[in-house]
């Protein structure tokens, strides 16, 4: 056929229980093969002029994902590094997301492992997306392709002036510079959003509906396997001081993003100004709900490893409560659009594309978290020590009614 085959070394691993399931995610090490190790038959016995096609990620599409560990270790194959631009883990392309910074460094490190007989593969397109969705056309998140295809040919190319080209031939001269300063914040932000202290969200970037879920979704990164991150996942106020700094800086660069949007408003046209505070709009609530989420489960674990030690830390409820509050009024604020809208990355209005723009309720989450911190806290005080203000719900306790009040053996 003139052809040459390629072969995809993507796999699954670190299987783990998920409720009644035992399911696996994608990884590699600690309890299951490294990489080198899973693969190293099919590279020995595969033929050699066989392409070995392996993704940049050592893990599931997570932001900022840890590198591959397979790259330059498939000789005699040639080798191909494969990235996906679907914004699967951050937002399915619905909010501004940048990934530029994280292609250029991998990029760089990719070529050297490959060399220049190696290759690079990209899948563009939207995860969850409607056959309507064309990233191509898209004016937020179009320029990840673009930096991508600038990237593939020359890994050394100036960051700034390329992103300055892309921004002027979409929204002007007078507004590129403002522009570029707003994309640029999201990529930290995106970060920040839906990868606590390094570890793992949902690869679809949803909401997790339950603690359980929410925890097992920590392991998509494989960062857990690294006892510097492992540390991160130590139920201390250390770590609660971590992760709220670290959704402290999200805030900041969803705030950098604001006021560069503002900047460049006056420079852009009414649909371009259109678009860009409706899905800057939709990033922020989505992410607003998200980090408050994470920040509340660092401290659910917090007060369900001093309920091992029978003791608590009733402050927290404080910052539970607050955290309550915010997802209660941030949440029916999610995703809220003009019918009538055209954004450019759809080929119809947002009432046509047969799927409404959605990523969950973070509600059940929240909800699942407090009360449940709030029963190990009252497990050691008591329901009169907490302040009414503090008090959200009442959660269900295992407390036998019939001894309540009774002296023992009486």
């Amino acid at each position: 056929m003139g052809k040459r085959l390629h072969l995809r070394t993507w796999s699954s691993g670190s299987p783990h229980w998920l409720g009644t399931n035992y399911v696996h995610a994608p990884g590699y090490g600690q309890f299951g093969l490294s990489h080198p190790e899973l693969w190293g038959r099919v590279i020995k016995e595969t033929p050699g002029d066989v392409i070995m096609q392996t993704k940049v990620y050592h893990s599931d599409c997570e932001p900022n994902a840890r590198f591959t560990t397979l790259l330059g270790k498939c000789a005699p194959h040639t080798e191909m590094v494969e990235y996906q631009q679907v914004g699967q883990f951050i937002g399915r392309q619905y909010f501004p997301a940048s990934t530029v910074n994280y292609t250029a460094t991998t990029m760089q490190r990719a070529l050297k492992l490959v060399g220049a007989t190696g290759g690079v593969q990209i899948d563009a397109r939207g995860t969850s997306q409607p056959e309507s969705f064309d990233l191509l056309a898209d004016i937020v998140n179009g320029h990840c392709i673009y930096a991508w295809r600038e990237l593939s040919w020359d890994v050394n190319a100036d960051l700034g002036r390329m992103w300055l080209d892309w921004a002027t031939a979409i929204y002007g001269a007078a507004a590129a510079p403002a522009i570029v300063t707003f994309m640029r914040a999201s990529e930290d932000a995106c970060t920040w959003c839906w990868s606590p202290l390094g570890h793992g969200s949902s690869t679809n970037a949803d909401f997790a509906g339950n603690i359980a879920r929410r925890e097992v979704l920590l392991r998509y990164t494989n960062r857990n396997y690294l006892p510097e991150y492992a540390a991160y996942l130590e139920p201390t106020l250390e770590n609660i001081d971590r992760i709220a700094k670290e959704k402290a800086g999200c805030r900041k660069r969803l705030d950098e993003m604001a006021t560069a949007l503002e900047v460049a408003r006056p420079h852009l046209t009414a649909e371009q100004a259109a678009e860009l505070t409706t899905r800057f709009d939709w990033f922020r609530h989505f992410a607003l709900c998200n980090i408050t989420l994470d920040e509340s489960l660092w401290r659910f674990r917090y007060l369900r490893a001093l309920a091992a030690k029978l003791t608590t830390d009733p402050r927290q409820m404080k910052e539970l409560a607050a955290a309550y509050d915010l997802i209660e009024a941030e949440a029916p604020k999610l995703f809220q659009f003009d019918k009538a809208q055209k954004l450019s990355c759809y080929r119809v209005p947002l009432g046509e594309i047969g799927r409404a723009p959605a990523l969950g309720n973070p509600r059940s989450l929240m909800h699942e978290i407090y009360s449940q911190s709030l029963a190990f806290v009252l497990e050691s005080v008591g329901p009169d020590y907490i302040p009414a203000e503090w008090v959200r719900s009442q959660p269900q306790m295992n407390v036998p009614t019939e001894t309540r009040g009774r002296a023992p053996n009486s």
